[in-house]
């Protein structure tokens, strides 16, 4: 659609001996407006959400790690196991 609507350019008055670059120029700007004030901002937004939700997972893969090491070194008796995570 973005590219559809660059034919709104043509008209009778177009200097068909420089149409093709006009075009190309006119269709770039409007591919490169699409992607700064579309996809780049949605992309963020999706990469922070996965950036908190992988974080929160993080978490809690940390704090079940930390039990079953307390866990099996209550078994133990002993301070064998430290399960730690580096994130």
């Amino acid at each position: 659609k973005i590219l559809q609507s660059c034919s709104d350019l043509i008209s009778e008055e177009s200097d068909f001996g420089h149409i093709d670059t006009e075009l190309n120029k006119a269709m770039n700007e409007r591919v490169h407006k699409y992607l700064e004030q579309t996809v780049l901002p949605n992309f963020a937004l999706s990469m922070q959400n996965w950036i908190a939700i992988s974080n929160n997972e993080l978490l809690q893969s940390q704090s079940y790690l930390e039990e079953l090491s307390e866990g099996l070194n209550s078994l133990f008796g002993l301070n064998r196991i430290q399960l730690e995570c580096d994130f």
